[in-house]
């Protein structure tokens, strides 16, 4: 499920393989997410790991999906659009299956508003110039 196409501009400035991103997903029944993507893709310490890029739970209804070096837009591409959209999407087909309403996947496509079914909202999408800027960043939200 196409949840989020990564900006022209990123794609563009990524003329480095310090380069590195975060893009932040509000998802619905994100318990539900997390298990499928934990059923399906390699953990790391607190985080699935998807090539070059990793998802990792904030808060209760979150996620985010970071990705860094040569091949990073290609990692937050899989990571974004394959690992977690298809979480979404087997999410939104079990509600179908227990009598909720599917959702069409363009739907959660919808980054400028919360409408009702969507199931994967866009927060907040990152790009640093160096990867030490991600970490202290992570770093900063960690201890927060």
């Amino acid at each position: 499920m196409q949840l989020w196409e990564i900006p022209a501009d990123w794609h563009a400035q990524h003329r480095s393989s310090d380069c590195a991103y975060r893009v932040r997903m509000r998802v619905s029944h994100a318990a539900d997410v997390w298990t499928a993507l934990t059923n399906a893709w390699p953990m790391g310490s607190d985080a699935v790991l998807i090539g070059g890029a990793f998802i990792r739970p904030v808060g209760d209804d979150a996620f985010d999906v970071v990705s860094a070096g040569e091949d990073a837009l290609d990692s937050l591409d899989m990571a974004l659009n394959e690992a977690l959209g298809d979480a979404v999407a087997r999410t939104a087909n079990n509600d179908a299956d227990a009598g909720a309403p599917e959702v069409d996947p363009i739907d959660a496509i919808d980054t400028s508003s919360e409408a009702s079914g969507n199931h994967a909202t866009v927060i907040e999408a990152l790009r640093f110039d160096t990867t030490d800027e991600l970490f202290a960043q992570l770093a900063a939200a960690t201890d927060d």
